[in-house]
C-alpha cells in the first residue's frame, strides 16, 4: 500500500508547524537532514495533486534529492547518474539498503533511488549516502 500524500492543496506550502504536526517522531530527522545539507539550496516545489508540495534540495540546478512528506515518515527520491551509481554499489552502504542498485530504473535525469525514511537509521543511511556521493 501506498503512503498518502498530505501536503495537496497547491495553496498552502507547509511550514514547520504543519511538518512538524505531519512527520511527528521523524520530524527530528527531517531538521537534521536540513541542517546536514545547508550548503545546498532547499526549496519547496509543487508538481501537481499526485505528488503534492516537494521539498527539493539541489547544487545548482542538479536535483541532489526530493522529500514526499508523508505522516510519520518521508520519501525519499533520487536520481543518480551513472557514476554515482556505481560509487554506491561498490561502497558499504550498497548492500545495506533494501534495493538492489544494479537494477534501479533508468530514467532521462539518471537511475531512480527511492526508499522511505521512518526512524534515525534510515536517516543515517541517506546521510551515509550524500556523504559518499560527496553532497554534504
Amino acid at each position: 500500500m501506498e503512503d498518502a500524500i498530505v501536503f495537496a492543496d497547491k495553496s498552502a506550502q507547509p511550514g514547520d508547524t504543519q511538518l512538524e504536526a505531519t512527520l511527528k517522531n521523524v520530524y527530528p530527522c527531517f531538521v537534521a537532514l536540513r541542517e546536514a545539507t545547508a550548503g545546498l539550496i532547499h526549496e519547496w516545489k509543487y508538481y501537481n495533486r499526485k505528488s503534492g508540495w516537494i521539498f527539493k534540495i539541489r547544487e545548482k540546478k542538479k536535483a541532489v534529492l526530493y522529500l514526499t512528506p508523508l505522516e510519520n515518515a518521508f520519501n525519499i527520491g533520487m536520481a543518480l547518474r551513472e557514476s554515482e551509481r556505481d560509487t554506491l554499489i561498490d561502497s558499504p552502504v550498497g548492500g545495506e539498503l533494501d534495493v538492489d542498485l544494479a537494477s534501479l530504473p533508468k530514467y532521462p535525469e539518471g537511475y531512480g533511488l527511492r526508499f522511505t525514511v521512518r526512524n534515525e537509521n534510515d536517516l543515517n543511511m541517506l546521510l551515509r549516502i550524500l556523504k559518499i556521493l560527496n553532497k554534504v
